[in-house]
C-alpha cells in the first residue's frame, strides 16, 4: 500500500520537473515567452548553422503586454568550444531595421546563470540611429553571426535571450533568459511558449496515475470487505 502511494507521488512529482528546451538550429521556429504574473510577452527565433555562420530570424510576437524588442542573443549551458558569436558585418539592416554587434544592449547584466553569453545584437545606437530600429509587434529581422570556435555537437545547449522595452507602460523593460533564473523583473520565468511533454515525462506521469489508481482500488476493496 505504502509502495503504491510512493510510486504514485514520485511519478507525479518527477513529471512536474521542467525540462530544458534548447533552441533548434535546423531552421525550426521556437517561441520563447517571458511570464510574469500571468502576463506573457513572447518572441520567436529561427536559427540555422552553416559552417562558421549562424543565421537567426527573430520576431516580436507581443502578448498580453505589447513591447519593443531591442536586443537579443544566445548563450550556452554546458561545455562548448565556441567562445563568441559576432554580428558580421556590423551594423546590419534588414526589414528597414538597423542593428549592430555589441557586448551589452541591456542583456549582459545580470546575465544568464549557469551559462556563457556568446553574443548580442541590438538596435542601432548613436548618430543616424532611431528608437524605431527596435522591433515593434509582429516585426522581424534576420541577422548573421560569425562563430568563433565551433557550435557543432553543442546544439542541445544553445539557449535564447531577448530584451523588451516599453513593457507595462513607458520606460518599462524586461530581460528574458531562457532556461535561466536571472530573467527580470524578479520572479519572471522565461520559457518555451508551448511545451510538448517528452516520452519519458509522459511515462512518469502514467506511472503516477497508475499508482494513484491502484491506491483508490485498494481502498475500495477494503471498504467493501468491511
Amino acid at each position: 500500500m505504502k509502495l503504491v502511494r510512493f510510486l504514485g507521488a514520485a511519478g507525479l512529482a518527477l513529471a512536474a520537473v521542467p525540462t530544458l528546451h534548447a533552441v533548434p538550429v535546423d531552421g525550426t521556429a521556437s517561441t520563447i515567452c517571458l511570464v510574469n504574473g500571468g502576463l506573457n510577452s513572447c518572441a520567436s527565433v529561427t536559427a540555422s548553422i552553416s559552417g562558421s555562420v549562424l543565421t537567426a530570424t527573430v520576431k516580436n510576437l507581443g502578448g498580453d503586454n505589447d513591447y519593443t524588442l531591442t536586443s537579443f542573443g544566445f548563450f550556452f549551458r554546458g561545455t562548448s568550444t565556441a567562445t563568441a558569436l559576432t554580428l558580421a558585418p556590423t551594423p546590419q539592416t534588414n526589414g528597414g531595421k538597423t542593428w549592430e554587434n555589441g557586448t551589452d544592449f541591456g542583456l549582459f547584466n545580470p546575465g544568464p546563470s549557469g551559462g556563457t553569453l556568446l553574443g548580442v545584437a541590438g538596435r542601432c545606437q548613436g548618430q543616424g540611429c532611431s528608437v524605431a530600429d527596435g522591433l515593434a509587434l509582429n516585426e522581424s529581422i534576420t541577422l548573421t553571426f560569425n562563430i568563433t570556435g565551433s557550435l557543432t555537437g553543442s546544439e542541445s545547449n544553445i539557449f535564447f535571450a531577448f530584451r523588451g522595452q516599453e513593457w507595462e507602460g513607458p520606460g518599462g523593460s524586461f530581460k528574458c533568459y531562457e532556461a535561466s533564473d536571472n530573467s527580470t523583473p524578479e520572479g519572471s520565468l522565461c520559457e518555451p511558449g508551448s511545451t510538448v511533454p517528452e516520452p519519458a515525462t509522459m511515462a512518469l506521469l502514467a506511472t503516477g496515475l497508475v499508482g494513484l489508481g491502484g491506491t483508490t482500488l485498494v481502498r475500495r476493496r477494503r471498504k467493501n470487505q468491511s
